[in-house]
């Protein structure tokens, strides 16, 4: 697949999100629904800076937690991909080594969806720190998504952002992109976090598909649930 203008990356997303081959999200829909326009990005802000608020001490405290662990930032910043194929910058709490991305080709053979996949995952990751496993057992390493969510690059409830470009993305893919990308969605509360991307990308479209007040209020709510338990 050439290398593709974000115009012309837009347009075969919106060509696929209509088309009824790949389980199509109706794109006129969610432009034309009230909640989706209006009263989502309402929730997001309200609910994104209520979040930082309430959790302002346990914000620095992780921050601080990062710091004395050693050096290294205590950030982790990474480009994601976002609603049709833009890319943004993602905030998140460092749970990995300083130098983890050059130890990432050393271990893709390691990777769960396979080694020539972008979508990249190891189960207990050697980079993983200790109070990095601790974050992401407990999903505190989310905590500054909540930027995002304010920036309006990111909704609370989504398909998750990836980390490799649509460029890569198969065609059956692409309707996930219809959608602003989330902190957490239908396939995270569904207890299915290692499923292959075929199926998260089925579970994203699902959710698009379905999408209100109610629906994302029930995710929210399972989220909660599922970070108290350490389910994520």
């Amino acid at each position: 697949m050439g290398r593709r203008s974000y115009l012309e990356l837009r347009l075969e997303i919106e060509r696929h999100c209509f088309s009824r081959e790949h389980s199509p999200v109706n794109v006129d829909r969610l432009s034309k629904d009230l909640y989706y326009r209006v009263g989502k990005r309402l929730i997001d802000l309200v609910g994104a800076s209520a979040l930082l608020l309430l959790t302002g001490p346990l914000f620095i405290a992780v921050a601080a937690a990062i710091r004395l662990q050693g050096d290294g930032p205590v950030f982790f910043v990474q480009q994601r991909t976002g609603r049709f194929g833009r890319r943004f910058s993602m905030y998140k709490f460092r749970t990995m080594v300083p130098n983890a991305e050059e130890l990432k080709e050393s271990l893709r053979k390691h990777n769960v969806h396979g080694d020539d996949s972008p979508d990249f995952k190891i189960i207990e990751d050697p980079r993983v720190t200790r109070i990095g496993s601790f974050l992401r057992r407990t999903s505190l390493d989310e905590l500054p998504n909540l930027i995002n969510v304010l920036k309006g690059d990111m909704s609370l409830v989504g398909p998750r952002p990836t980390s490799f470009h649509a460029v890569t993305y198969h065609s059956s893919h692409l309707p996930r992109l219809a959608g602003k990308p989330g902190i957490t969605g239908l396939w995270q509360v569904s207890g299915r976090a290692n499923i292959g991307f075929d199926e998260r990308a089925e579970l994203d479209v699902e959710y698009l598909n379905s999408v209100s007040l109610l629906s994302d209020i029930r995710l929210l709510l399972a989220t909660v649930r599922g970070a108290r338990d350490g389910a994520y």
